[in-house]
């Protein structure tokens, strides 16, 4: 049998908290919302994605 994975924190950011959040939208959504999202790169390189409410800014 498998065993889930291990998680070791080394930061502020609770990076099993945030996996959890990732998780829980997956379940309830059926997707990601990277997926059919839109992009914008700048002049500088930086990425903005968009999909509805959702957005990330990738520097």
């Amino acid at each position: 049998m498998a065993r889930p994975p291990e998680v070791h924190q080394g930061s502020s950011r609770r990076l099993g908290d945030q996996l959890e959040r990732i998780r829980n939208r997956l379940n309830a959504e059926g997707c990601l919302p990277l997926y059919g999202s839109t992009v914008e790169i700048t002049p500088d390189g930086v990425c903005r994605l968009s999909r509805g409410k959702w957005s990330a800014t990738l520097e």
